[in-house]
């Protein structure tokens, strides 16, 4: 099964509806599921009519979730229970959704920190990557 994810480099414009889609923050309107960790991020997506971002279900985190737990949308999603990492971002985070939900191969749109060796982005994802995955970098 294939998931792309959309996170905030460039390349997220390069994105396609085709496959089952995890979108991070504001990235890409069309996602089946938006994944955010920041608080005034995830009031605009839950508590504000923003276009195309009033039907997703929206996850976060377990230090987040309380603060939108009232929100039918918001759901608490705990990478802790499928990795041993902490402080994800929220393209991370999604990544981490996308295991739990049993994808095998990921498009990874708009990752540009991860490719270009950003420090901490590179030794986090490296952290959460799973050997039985395929991971692709558009």
């Amino acid at each position: 099964m294939i998931c792309n994810i959309v996170g905030g480099g460039d390349s997220k414009s390069l994105t396609q509806p085709d496959a089952f889609t995890i979108g991070t923050n504001f990235h890409c309107e069309w996602a089946n599921i938006i994944f955010a960790v920041d608080e005034p991020v995830l009031d605009k997506l839950l508590r504000k009519n923003i276009d195309g971002f009033t039907h997703q279900l929206v996850f976060t985190t377990p230090k987040t979730y309380p603060r939108f737990r009232d929100h039918p949308r918001c759901y608490e999603f705990d990478s802790k229970k499928w990795v041993k990492s902490h402080s994800l971002s929220s393209g991370l985070n999604a990544i981490v959704l996308a295991h739990s939900l049993g994808f095998s191969t990921i498009n990874l749109y708009g990752f540009s920190k991860i490719i270009s060796n950003h420090r901490e982005n590179k030794i986090k994802f490296e952290d959460i990557r799973d050997k039985h995955k395929e991971y692709v970098f558009i």
